[in-house]
């Protein structure tokens, strides 16, 4: 529910955006690695973040 929230307002501030999305770490990084983003925005609990260090 806040994931789809955000989306709408993200789209009504900026109508031309594109909104990518990853189900995981290394799903994310690889989109990442082949777009130029200006906004980037993680789940807390997205899989694979374990991983990052604190």
């Amino acid at each position: 529910m806040i994931k789809h929230g955000l989306k709408l307002v993200l789209k009504s501030i900026c109508s031309k955006s594109t909104i990518l999305e990853a189900e995981d770490l290394n799903s994310a990084t690889t989109l990442i690695s082949g777009n130029d983003m200006s906004l980037i925005v993680f789940g807390i609990n997205m899989p694979g973040t374990e991983k990052l260090e604190e």
